[in-house]
């Protein structure tokens, strides 16, 4: 993409020129598994773009186990890889993270 300012000819700020994401799912029986990979290309924390923030890619994981028509238990891993990276300057996305939760549906 060209995130750029017409008035100016600069990146937008925090707007990545590349970027790309890539999702597997899958269903056998109960299980639900899938896995996915993130990437975010260069971008800019300043409309001026003096400050230059690098690319990064994540790879997630999640496991669903429909325990009944009704009752799905799932488990995340986020960030798997544990890359640090920032959104904004300063500001440093978590790092690997482990999430369960349980659904219901009615």
């Amino acid at each position: 993409k060209d995130p750029k300012n017409v008035l100016t000819n600069k990146q937008l700020q925090r707007v990545a020129k590349q970027e790309a994401s890539w999702t597997v799912l899958g269903e056998w029986q109960q299980w639900q598994p899938a896995v996915t990979w993130r990437y975010q290309g260069v971008r800019y924390d300043d409309a001026a773009n003096t400050t230059r923030m690098g690319g990064y890619t994540t790879l997630d994981t999640a496991l669903g186990y429909r325990a009944t028509p009704a009752w799905t238990i799932k488990a995340k891993a986020s960030n798997l890889l544990n890359h640090g990276y920032e959104t904004a300057s300063g500001y440093p996305a978590a790092g690997r993270q482990f999430n369960r939760s349980t659904d219901y549906r009615l």
